[in-house]
């Protein structure tokens, strides 16, 4: 073979090298954050002068978008850290986006994730089994109302051990979270009934069916009735949500004094005292907002100058602002699942999904089977809130 070519190839093969080497290290470049700007430029500029074929430009132009998705990314997850870390509710962290604007849809999921797994793991106990080290106790309420109705139920039922105990607890406070988002909801709805009454939205909508369908016969009545109590909620929505949002922390707290209604928390707390009491019964300590709950506490648990009730009442406050701003989101957040023992259709009890289920504290490593729900996900329209886990307690 004649020496020319010979080195002609020899160069195109080095050429060829130091491509794909400058290549690889844009794509490092690329994925790295902290990499100058400045830069990547330069060897994407070296790369150009070098000859490209249709193919690496393509590749060029999508680690170019790589890199400003990765920027995107990081501020948005700079967000949610800094927002996490100074507000520990969702009521505070929604001052620092505006909830109407669609662009903001992904931060706020991502808020509320970050808000929603956070409020759950500062309720665990303060003493996890797992680890050696002992660890200081959290001040959140929530912790604080766990810890309290555990050491309740050590005085009355004695003869249950610590993981019944666990469950016993782990239900109340399911419940009241549930009886407290339930409660918020009714006032949404009261509001949104009254507004469409007062301007006469339902007359409206069925004013503006009657003119467009000039035809009759059941089904169609049936379906036309639907698309008009629809029509109705989605505009009456449409009217208040902006007004909701933007006083939304008044009205939260005049709209507790001023719709009546029934008590779901208080009944919640005390149909479960009832069943947990010795006796079936209980004297009852008066508490704000009607609650009465008597639960004794120890000095040991340095809660000073408050009672368990208070405690109790705190949790039920803080799950009650949490929901309000859950309910004026659209489409609305939800919890999921609704129902403390997770069953199938056929009654029988699920099996473990890491996908979607997150084991707790009590849970049994060979154990496939969900005993019950310790902490509920987040979901829209019935569909999942991505990277929320169900908390379940898995044993058999």
């Amino acid at each position: 073979m004649d020496q020319k070519l010979i080195r002609n190839l020899l160069d195109a093969s080095k050429a060829e090298k130091e491509k794909i080497e400058m290549l690889m290290n844009l794509i490092k470049m690329a994925t790295n954050t902290s990499e100058p700007s400045k830069d990547l430029e330069e060897t994407k500029e070296k790369l150009q002068r070098m000859g490209c074929t249709n193919d690496e430009r393509h590749t060029l132009k999508a680690l170019l978008g790589m890199r400003h998705n990765f920027a995107l990314q990081r501020q948005v997850l700079e967000k949610e850290i800094e927002i996490l870390k100074s507000n520990p509710y969702p009521t505070h962290c929604i001052r620092y986006f505006r909830m109407h604007a669609d662009a903001h849809h992904s931060l706020q999921i991502s808020i509320y994730r970050g808000v929603h797994r956070r409020w759950r793991e500062n309720s665990q106990n303060s003493v996890n089994k797992r680890k050696k080290k002992k660890k200081k106790a959290n001040n959140n309420n929530n912790q604080k109302a766990q810890l309290a109705v555990m050491k309740w139920l050590e005085t009355e039922q004695k003869r249950w051990t610590k993981l019944e105990r666990l469950q016993k607890c782990h239900e109340l406070l399911f419940d009241l979270l549930h009886a407290a988002y339930d409660t918020v909801h009714r006032y949404r709805t009261t509001i949104y009934n009254t507004v469409a009454d007062i301007l006469g939205i339902s007359y409206i909508v069925s004013t503006a069916s009657a003119i467009t369908n000039t035809h009759s016969d059941e089904k169609h009545d049936q379906y036309v009735e639907q698309r008009q109590v629809q029509t109705q909620k989605e505009l009456t929505q449409y009217m208040c949500r902006s007004y909701l949002r933007q006083y939304y922390t008044e009205l939260f707290h005049y709209y507790q004094t001023k719709l009546e209604g029934p008590n779901q928390c208080q009944l919640t707390l005390q149909n479960w005292i009832q069943a947990n009491s010795r006796n079936g019964q209980s004297s009852q300590l008066p508490l704000k907002d009607g609650i009465k709950i008597v639960i004794r506490i120890d000095k040991e648990q340095k809660i000073k100058n408050r009672n368990v009730s208070e405690i109790i009442a705190q949790f039920i406050e803080n799950a009650k602002k949490w929901s309000w701003c859950a309910i004026l989101q659209v489409p609305e957040l939800e919890l999921f699942p609704k129902l403390f023992t997770i069953v199938n259709k056929g009654e029988e009890r699920v099996r473990f999904n890491e996908n979607i289920h997150k084991k707790s504290f009590g849970s049994e490593n060979k154990s496939q089977l969900i005993l019950y729900c310790v902490w509920p996900s987040l979901s829209r329209r019935g569909d999942p809130v991505k990277n929320t886990f169900i908390e379940v307690v898995v044993r058999d």
